[in-house]
């Protein structure tokens, strides 16, 4: 929606080609070099300003700065994996946010970044010093127990553990969601082949028997799974009793 010149009073042509695969009659389409669109004014259909969509235009491109996955820093802002210790740990010499750098190693954001720290005097901090995950999370682990008496931040650290652990439980799909998803993928991939059918008879061509082929072999997978949806139940699971 965000793309649509019509908005602005523009329709653009040419943007796409279509081709059909003579092997499984699918229609697919293909996008064109922009240098090959037509452009064409319409000042009839704009029902925003040139300012609004220029706007909209900078917002978009910000967003998407933001969401998207780069190829050089997976662990952006939207997609940073939570761990146990996330937002917790602090360098020992800038005070900064020690967070998840490199493969999942532990060290200082700040020296990093090489940013000039106030309470170093300008300098920038010079703690190289790096932990795996796993390695960290068990050194905290361990000595939690003797901790338990001395240390406030337990509560904390312990309410954080659960809610990870509870939601890694809750992320693991049930039995009834992985059926019914697989008879969508198949139901979607029987309408396709019916209307591939459809439109060839439509047209006058003779039926192909590799989208019947296809449709039997669609049928046969699709007949166990609906009866198995039809016995499965959703389970009921306390996830924190689990854990605790």
């Amino acid at each position: 929606m965000l793309n649509n010149a019509l908005h602005v009073g523009k329709v653009v042509w040419n943007k796409q080609r279509f081709r059909k695969d003579p092997t499984t009659e699918r229609r697919t389409s293909r996008a064109n070099d922009r240098e090959d669109w037509m452009f064409v004014d319409r000042p009839d259909l704009r029902i925003i300003s040139d300012e609004l969509w220029e706007r909209a235009k900078q917002r978009q491109a910000e967003s998407r700065e933001e969401f998207d996955r780069h190829s050089t820093n997976r662990l952006n802002a939207t997609h940073r994996p939570e761990y146990l210790l996330s937002r917790i740990l602090q360098c020992a010499e800038c005070g900064g946010p020690y967070a998840i750098s490199g493969k999942d190693r532990y060290s200082c954001t700040n020296r990093k970044k090489r940013l000039p720290i106030d309470e170093l005097d300008g300098e920038c901090c010079t703690n190289s010093k790096a932990i795996t995950r796993h390695e960290l999370e068990e050194r905290v682990l361990n000595c939690l127990p003797v901790a338990f008496y001395s240390v406030d931040i337990f509560d904390r650290i312990s309410k954080k553990m659960i809610a990870h652990e509870v939601s890694k439980l809750k992320s693991v799909p049930s039995r009834k969601a992985q059926v019914e998803a697989e008879l969508a993928k198949i139901k979607a991939a029987q309408t396709s082949l019916m209307q591939q059918i459809q439109d060839r008879h439509a047209e006058g061509r003779p039926r192909l028997a590799i989208l019947d082929d296809q449709l039997d072999e669609l049928e046969a997978k699709r007949e166990p799974l609906a009866r198995e949806l039809a016995t499965v139940e959703e389970p009921t699971e306390d996830f924190q009793g689990k854990i605790e």
